[in-house]
């Protein structure tokens, strides 16, 4: 391991046996953490590339010590089989929103897969394969696409409908 002083004289830790890179505030707390892949050299592709396989490959903070956002990567695109790819959280931290991403795109069939926390408010997004959809037409196409989810979103449909 090796310390770096970039042009901002930001300080950072480099970590070469585990392609990872952590930045520091002033304060010495940690701004930032993050796990890279090295790719070896590809004509359409970056070097190094955001990647994690057993946890978040980005983690920011805040300069008090709180996450500020967990994201995580696959081969340079934001991923995870279970769980939210990313969360944003607000300085007391309480999630502000979050993500459901496969292969660098928002998708979720068990869900909304954008989630956004305002007040007391809850505002869901559907998408399948970084299409959105109204959740009427996101059952539908669970339906389309024989999505195992299909049965309970039509179910929670079913519900809906009968409370309006």
């Amino acid at each position: 391991m090796k310390y770096l002083n970039t042009y901002e004289e930001k300080k950072i830790l480099i970590d070469n046996d585990n392609d990872t890179m952590v930045e520091y505030y002033d304060n010495g707390n940690i701004k930032s953490i993050k796990y890279y892949k090295d790719m070896g050299n590809t004509r359409n592709s970056l070097r190094w590339v955001l990647h994690r396989e057993d946890g978040a490959a980005k983690i920011e903070y805040y300069e008090n010590g709180n996450i500020d956002f967990e994201g995580y990567y696959i081969n340079g695109k934001e991923h995870r089989d279970i769980g939210a790819s990313s969360i944003y959280y607000k300085k007391d931290g309480s999630i502000s929103y979050k993500n459901y991403c496969k292969n660098g795109k928002l998708h979720r069939e068990d869900g909304a897969a954008h989630i956004f926390y305002q007040n007391d408010d809850i505002i869901s997004k559907y998408y399948i394969n970084d299409i959105e959809y109204t959740f009427q037409d996101f059952v539908k196409k669970l339906k389309d696409i024989g999505s195992p989810h299909y049965e309970h979103q039509k179910l929670l449909l079913d519900i809906e409908e009968f409370n309006l």
